[in-house]
């Protein structure tokens, strides 16, 4: 039914270009064909890219002090082992415990596949409203979404939004979304992720938060997307 759907739909509106298609080589050497050009090579529908949109009068930056060693992210459904894989949290918990002078705060899950919560500077926040999400953003220097695979990142660009730093997989459209504003790691692998931390803890990169959230602004506000949208209907 999918597949039809795509053969025959007048027009795909995808958030981004990665999800027609994508080479991944964040997880193996060997690039990984991804989206659904790789999937359906013969599907020819003409698509347009229009990117999701962010609110910002909800999720904008305080200008807060943030500790330098303090990390977060969003991630649900980390109960399945597939799922916390997916988004990247054993790289995430394999590093609190290697740096136990660091701040892991975990939001959207109560318990994760295979952790016992012997970790001291892991916190674990199950589902929480907006209010106190935009709270919690404010409080923490970087953003982490070590996702495997990801067709946007919307919880990303809230917390760039919010001021978070963000570091991100090479994966889809993430290294597009940060620009220069954060930091990409390259290869899905635990060392590589703590060297990364290790040198961005005593960087000065105080402008790149104030950054991040500019260029979500600029380029990825709901109202541009409001309009991309209005856009097509009128001219189909």
């Amino acid at each position: 039914f999918t597949k039809y759907s795509l053969l025959h739909a007048s027009h795909l509106l995808p958030v981004s270009e990665s999800l027609m298609y994508q080479e991944n080589s964040y997880i193996h050497s060997t690039p990984y064909k991804m989206g659904i050009k790789a999937v359906l090579p013969d599907c020819n529908t003409t698509f347009t890219v229009i990117h999701n949109g962010i609110e910002t009068s909800r999720f904008y930056n305080k200008k807060n002090k943030r500790d330098q060693k303090s990390f977060i992210t969003i991630v649900s459904g980390a109960e399945s082992s597939g799922r916390m894989l997916l988004k990247g949290v054993d790289l995430i918990l394999e590093n609190a415990a290697k740096n136990p002078n660091y701040t892991f705060t975990i939001i959207g899950c109560s318990k994760i596949s295979g952790y016992t919560g012997v970790l001291n500077n892991v916190i674990l926040l199950d589902k929480i409203d907006n209010e106190q999400l935009a709270e919690h953003l404010n409080r923490s220097k970087y953003y982490l979404q070590l996702s495997m695979s990801e067709g946007f990142g919307i919880a990303l660009c809230e917390a760039m939004s919010c001021g978070c730093i963000p570091i991100v997989s090479n994966v889809g459209i993430m290294p597009e979304i940060i620009a220069d504003t954060g930091y990409v790691l390259l290869k899905r692998n635990a060392e590589l992720l703590n060297n990364l931390l290790k040198t961005i803890t005593h960087e000065d990169n105080n402008m790149k938060s104030m950054k991040a959230a500019e260029r979500i602004r600029e380029f990825f506000h709901i109202q541009k997307r409001e309009k991309a949208l209005l856009d097509i209907l009128a001219s189909s």
